[in-house]
Formats: structure tokens, sequence, C-alpha cells
């Protein structure tokens, strides 16, 4: 069941950095430099990982 469970959690972090960066790309992508979206992708992922885990 942990096993299902961790599939399930990076497949979902997954799709969620897939969805943030097509976002990223096609909105933001003229006024943020993509140094700054890395580090928040680290925080978020960290922190959805935290309150999944």
């Amino acid at each position: 069941m942990d096993l299902i469970r961790q599939v399930l959690t990076t497949g979902a972090l997954f799709v969620w950095h897939v969805l943030i960066l097509y976002v990223y790309r096609e909105l933001y992508a003229p006024r943020l430099p993509m140094k700054l979206l890395l580090p928040l992708l680290l925080v978020l992922s960290i922190v959805a990982g935290v309150q999944l885990g």
C-alpha cells in the first residue's frame, strides 16, 4: 500500500510540475526569468510532499 501511495504521489508531483511549467511558458515567460521559477517549484514540491506524506 505504501508503494502505491508513493507512486501516486510522485506521479502527482510530476503532473504538477508539467502543468506549472506549461502555464509559466505560456503566460509569464517574457516577464519572469526561469531562475525565479525553479526554486519556487522546489519549495512547492517540498510543501506538497510533506502534506501528502
